[in-house]
């Protein structure tokens, strides 16, 4: 009821007439109290000064019209609005009084449907669905703003979902001002059933129609449903093969049982080179070169080539990529060579890989089978040698909203892979990785982020196991307060990796402006050969939060409680 009365007072100042004091013209105001400060805000002198006695009741009964039209608006039908204008003193007062009663209750509601939701299988549960979603039920406060809105969400929702052309044939709000309550009557028509039809595509010149085919997750014969149309326009957004996509779909008017599908299109360029260059307190200063060709041969292969330099590490590395099967599956080879110069580490590396993935909804499934070898110089220790031939399977699921700055929901990734000395490689290990993170809001601007992430590797010894396949922490998205990968196995100044690894982490996140925040956590971590030498190491701080177009920007200021030194971290807070 307060938020109602804060809108009645704006909407009731901006209607009245504004009068100069100075001008001999003086407001009286009796209201509430937040009512007549707020009035009274809006009444500074601006403008010409009205003194004419005919004007100045004109304007009074035009004010008195409107500011009752607002207070039903916000479901004060009982409410009294009352002004005058007299002569005083040589000039003029104008008095206001506003009370504005007791605001009406919904107090019945009688929701009905027609059509095919009525009469056909699963209609119970359909119908069921909607009135679940309606939000003015017995005992809710009624706005007139809120009937609109209830009633154009709930025709949306219908719509959205198997009856495509649903739309409001009646309505009505019976208000007894005597009771203060409001009698709802709203009848939805469905209409019929609505399955997807055809499938046209307009904009296509360079590629192949079966690019768009095999992303399709709005066949023909479907139900109608929109999230599928949806999810269609965001694989051919995805796919890197056009620069903008639109997909709908509308019931044919001969036939509204059927809506064919209709995309279109533009295409990417065939062949693009990019530059980029950057900063992380993790690797140091960044340049890049990106070139991607989405033709080869007239086929609708895609070369992607990036060729990146940092302080700590260099990277060359290429992809082939098919276009997505019919099922959802993707094809992928490649190859990439990397060098890093971490912890006293110095790691070449040269792998080739097979990968074949598929993104369906919010779970990610990634199958790759990688043979690298490796080249690791510890300081102070000779030269050696690994190589592996591992497949692992890795599992994402993200259910994180909103997508581009989420405070609610959650992710998960489940990492299982292995290798076999009887298949190219060193050693036999099976390694797992386990990574969560949940996200639980306090109020509109606030929320915790809970992370944790565990790893494991079976193996009678890390003798012979790539760097890639051990584990490490410490940096700007892990321990904070400590540098990049030094949490670790001591090998003289060197860190190297382990064969256990657990990291937790709480942070509070509040965003003062639209755009900018603050947050303080506290991360805790470590990685070791064997669970009995496990050490957690804690650091924590305060930093600041930026929404970029690319994702949310951290600055945070940590103290490492082990080693008693501050760091600076700067990243981009993209939850995997």
């Amino acid at each position: 009821m307060r938020a109602g009365r804060w809108m009645l007072a704006f909407m009731l100042a901006v209607t009245l007439p504004v009068f100069s004091q100075s001008a001999g013209v003086r407001l009286d105001i009796s209201a509430p109290p937040t009512v007549k400060s707020l009035i009274e805000s809006r009444l500074a002198p601006r403008g010409a000064v009205i003194t004419d006695e005919f004007e100045l009741r004109r304007r009074l009964a035009q004010a008195l019209g409107e500011s009752r039209e607002a207070l039903e608006a916000l479901g004060f039908y009982a409410a009294k609005v009352d002004a005058g204008l007299t002569e005083e003193s040589g000039g003029w007062v104008v008095r206001v009084n506003v009370s504005t009663g007791e605001q009406t209750k919904v107090c019945a509601l009688d929701l009905r449907f027609e059509g095919a939701i009525a009469t056909e299988i699963h209609s119970e549960q359909n119908s069921e669905r909607l009135r679940s979603l309606w939000p003015m039920t017995a005992g809710a406060e009624f706005r007139h703003v809120d009937w609109e809105a209830a009633k154009a969400a709930l025709a949306k929702a219908a719509a959205d979902r198997v009856y495509a052309g649903a739309r409001i044939k009646d309505s009505r709000a019976e208000i007894d001002v005597t009771t203060h309550c409001a009698s709802l009557t709203v009848v939805l028509d469905s209409g019929p059933a609505v399955r997807f039809g055809p499938l046209t595509v307009t904009g296509l010149n360079r590629y192949d129609r079966r690019i768009v085919d095999n992303l399709n997750t709005a066949d023909a014969g479907n139900v109608f449903d929109q999230d599928a149309l949806l999810r269609f326009q965001l694989a051919l957004q995805q796919s890197g093969f056009f620069s903008a996509v639109n997909v709908t779909a509308q019931p044919d008017v001969l036939n509204p049982a059927v809506a064919p599908v209709q995309v279109r299109v533009e295409e990417q360029r065939l062949k693009a080179l990019s530059f980029g260059a950057g900063f992380s307190t993790n690797t140091g200063y960044r340049g890049q070169v990106d070139y991607v060709q989405n033709s080869i041969l007239d086929k609708p292969l895609k070369l992607s080539t990036s060729l990146k330099l940092e302080e700590k590490a260099q990277s060359a590395r290429g992809d082939l990529i098919w276009p997505r099967e019919a099922g959802g599956w993707q094809w992928s080879v490649g190859s990439r060579i990397e060098r890093e110069d971490v912890q006293d580490v110095i790691t070449r590396r040269y792998a080739n890989f097979v990968q074949r993935g598929k993104s369906a909804g919010d779970i990610d499934r990634i199958w790759t089978l990688t043979y690298l070898s490796e080249d690791l110089t510890v300081r102070g220790s000779d030269p050696t040698v690994n190589r592996t031939l591992m497949l692992n399977h890795a599992w994402t699921l993200r259910r994180l909203k909103p997508a581009a700055f989420p405070d609610s929901g959650y992710a998960l990734s489940v990492q299982l892979g292995g290798a076999s000395r009887a298949l190219l490689s060193e050693q036999d290990f099976v390694r797992t990785h386990v990574k969560a993170v949940t996200l639980y809001p306090l109020d509109s601007k606030t929320f915790f982020t809970l992370r944790g992430e565990v790893g494991v590797v079976a193996a009678n010894s890390r003798d012979g196991i790539p760097l890639d396949y051990l584990f490490r922490t410490g940096g700007s998205s892990s321990v904070r307060g400590y540098g990049y990968e030094s949490l670790g196995v001591r090998q003289g100044s060197a860190v190297v990796g382990g064969r256990y690894l657990a990291v937790g982490s709480v942070e509070l996140t509040r965003w003062l402006t639209k755009n900018w925040g603050g947050a303080v956590f506290v991360d805790a971590g470590g990685a070791s050969d064997n669970w009995q030498d496990y050490k957690a190491s804690v650091g924590y701080g305060a930093g600041a939060r930026l929404r970029t177009p690319v994702g949310p920007l951290s600055l945070d200021l940590a103290f490492a409680d082990e080693t008693r030194t501050l760091r600076l971290h700067f990243n981009l807070s993209i939850p995997f």
